[in-house]
């Protein structure tokens, strides 16, 4: 079970990697948010919205069938839910026949520990070796029919229909994707700086993309305002073509966010900004990804000459 946001999710794919190598006949099956789930591959995929699941956050023990036909077969259960009062865990307990693990999913000791390894404790409590610590993302994966509802194939053929949306052409024969959006307008670096960068990249033969999602929608608006007529902005239907776009790409730009993460789960390299937030907490360990803070802790004042300086050493590299 695990619930949150793209970010969230992504620093639990070491966990779930250490269960599927520890298992390697078992099947997985998650209980989260079915579009974000997807990025695991999991056999099945249940809604944590749904009625079967909500249930299992109060004190009545009396659950409806398809709860229970949900917990019946299973032979180990980890749940990352804050539980207070104990009334989940109590709830698996008398759903389960087998081991029961539920975990808070925050870091609300002061501890500067990197999430991923404080997502890894109940795979450690439970004696499951770990082989690796980082996040990973196969680039080539499709979603089996029935698991909710779609079946959406992520296609990373740069010749594909939405990543040639792109315009590589031979005047650029490589891209960059900027992200400008984040959970949080505290954590994103003002669009105007995002624009000064992309002129500065493009300048030095690189085409860059600008990718939105809902979320980014009225920064859409800022940027179309600012950029040029030509300029590229995509807005991927889901995070499967946002991961086919980035996975495609030369270099991710972006603040702290789930996107940020997914790029450099999928393997590419990656320049995150981070303000308020510890990098030593929430940074991608990948050697292929990097990072700049703001040392007084707002973005902002990440400046623009710096980006620039630490993007063409990364492209340099």
């Amino acid at each position: 079970m695990r619930g949150g946001a793209i970010g969230d999710f992504v620093f639990t794919l070491p966990a779930i990697d250490a269960l599927r190598q520890h298992f390697p006949h078992a099947k997985l099956r998650i209980i989260g948010s079915p579009s974000i789930a997807a990025l695991a591959k999991p056999d099945q995929i249940v809604d944590h919205n749904s009625a079967a699941v909500s249930g299992l956050y109060c004190g009545d023990s009396d659950f409806p069938e398809n709860t229970r036909d949900l917990f019946a077969d299973a032979d180990l259960v980890i749940a990352y839910a804050v539980d207070p009062d104990g009334e989940l865990t109590d709830n698996l307990c008398t759903l389960c026949n087998c081991a029961v693990s539920v975990h808070d999913p925050r870091i609300s000791d002061g501890s500067v520990i990197h999430i991923c390894d404080h997502l890894l404790s109940p795979i450690h409590e439970l004696g499951i070796p770990v082989a690796n610590r980082d996040p990973r993302i196969d680039q080539n994966f499709g979603v089996t029919p029935g698991n909710f509802g779609v079946t959406p194939t992520l296609l990373t053929d740069p010749t594909s229909d939405f990543v040639n949306s792109v315009g590589v052409t031979p005047k650029f024969p490589k891209f960059i994707v900027i992200h400008p959006g984040s959970g949080g307008r505290h954590k994103c670096w003002p669009i105007e700086n995002f624009v000064a960068l992309f002129r500065e990249i493009e300048a030095v033969g690189y085409r860059v993309v600008f990718a939105s999602g809902p979320a980014e929608e009225s920064s859409v608006n800022d940027l179309r305002r600012i950029l040029p007529d030509d300029s590229t902005i995509l807005r991927p239907t889901g995070i499967l073509e946002l991961t086919a776009l980035v996975a495609s790409a030369d270099l991710f730009i972006g603040n702290d966010s789930g996107p940020g993460q997914i790029a450099a789960a999928v393997g590419i390299r990656t320049l995150l900004l981070f303000g308020p937030t510890d990098p030593r907490i929430w940074a991608p360990r990948h050697g292929h990804a990097h990072y700049l803070q703001a040392k007084s802790g707002e973005v902002g004042d990440i400046s623009v000459i710096e980006t620039q300086r630490r993007v063409l050493q990364i492209l340099a590299e």
